[in-house]
């Protein structure tokens, strides 16, 4: 917390004077010659291609961010239930490279109570605990469906011709995006038909 403390007022300022060399750079001749050359705008090689999103493409992230909720949803009942990280699957303990709580006792009387603090994570009482083992199968099932959605989107995104729309087709693309950045950054923005947005 205290390194972003530092770091923000750095950001602001580097912000600050990218506004001012930007806005410099829009009384240039030349500079304005290139805004006009290269206005923010392509010409897209499809034009179908860059009209609206196709009902595919607005369920597939319906259902990516529908599986998203339960895989964090999983992911914290895991780490509330068993809460280290091991970078093996083996979990043998005194191997975790993280841990939540506080570390497992050496002397096996105490560590029951270790235990039963495990179950404090989140203000959840143990009472309320529920199975990793069932977290897991959740996480891990609902991960391949959350796989298997990225692999329908791009086999999708690639069988209609709906990637020209995110991968440029022309190197004109470059200085178009630097004559934006420009345009943007001297708070003299392009008009709105002249963009032309993903």
């Amino acid at each position: 917390m205290v390194q972003l403390a530092l770091v923000a007022p750095d950001g602001f300022l580097v912000l600050i004077v990218a506004v001012a060399v930007a806005k410099e750079l829009r009384s240039d001749p030349s500079v304005q010659d290139f805004i006009e050359q290269y206005p923010g705008t392509i010409e897209p090689s499809r034009p179908e291609a860059t009209t609206g999103f196709p009902a595919w493409v607005r369920w597939q992230h319906f259902f990516n961010l529908f599986l998203l909720i339960f895989i964090i949803r999983s992911g914290v009942q895991i780490l509330s239930d068993h809460p280290r990280l091991y970078w093996t699957r083996h979990c043998t303990p005194g191997t975790d490279w993280f841990r939540i709580q506080r570390p497992v006792p050496p002397d096996p009387r105490k560590a029951d109570l270790a235990r039963e603090a495990d179950g404090i994570l989140l203000g959840r009482p143990k009472v309320l605990r529920h199975s990793i083992g069932l977290a897991r199968w959740w996480h891990l099932s609902v991960d391949a469906l959350w796989l298997l959605n990225g692999v329908i989107f791009f086999v999708l995104l690639f069988a209609t011709g709906r990637w020209q729309r995110l991968v440029p087709t022309s190197w004109d693309v470059f200085p178009n995006a630097l004559s934006v950045l420009i345009q943007y950054l001297s708070s003299n923005w392009p008009s709105r038909r002249r963009i032309c947005g993903l």
